[in-house]
């Protein structure tokens, strides 16, 4: 069950700051999109995070939002591998649009899907997302909102400690 509090509120930066729902889409979109070896990864997982009668379902509206966002990207998205700690500002677009078309906000779906793809993927890439947030709440995996929070102070960001981080 993914819950919202207060302190989920602020612009997360690295995966370990995202709450269940959020590492499911951005764990299942890093994998998916490295390659068709990792599919049945994915595949497992939302089994694992779905009753069985709506895990297919919620699968292909997953990879439905991926083939929209393939076919029709405005240009190269970017990602970070499996593993990475760290969150890309296209991958925060994904959670964004999800997270908007869950909670029925379709003026902030449609902004962010402009920003994703051309015009004539919008309304696949806007019904895949639905789809997928729907299933997700019917599941209890509620994606938080963190927009319109721009009264809190920003974190200050973690002093290196001198690891490397490959991408």
């Amino acid at each position: 069950m993914s819950v919202q509090t207060a302190e989920a509120s602020y612009h997360p930066t690295t995966l370990g700051e995202l709450d269940l729902a959020e590492r499911l889409v951005v764990w299942s979109f890093r994998r998916w999109v490295s390659g068709t070896e990792n599919w049945a990864l994915v595949e497992h997982e939302f089994r694992r995070q779905f009753t069985e009668t709506t895990a297919h379902g919620a699968l292909r509206s997953f990879a439905m939002f991926v083939e929209a966002l393939r076919c029709h990207a405005r240009r190269v998205i970017r990602y970070h591998q499996p593993g990475c700690p760290c969150l890309g500002c296209d991958e925060v677009c994904v959670l964004t649009m999800i997270t908007a078309a869950q909670a029925g906000d379709m003026n902030l779906a449609r902004a962010t899907g402009r920003w994703l793809v051309r015009a004539e993927g919008l309304e696949d890439l806007l019904q895949a997302a639905g789809a997928l947030g729907r299933a997700m709440a019917r599941q209890d995996l509620h994606l938080p909102r963190r927009i319109g929070d721009d009264t809190r102070p920003v974190p200050r960001p973690e002093q290196f400690d001198g690891t490397i981080t490959l991408h």
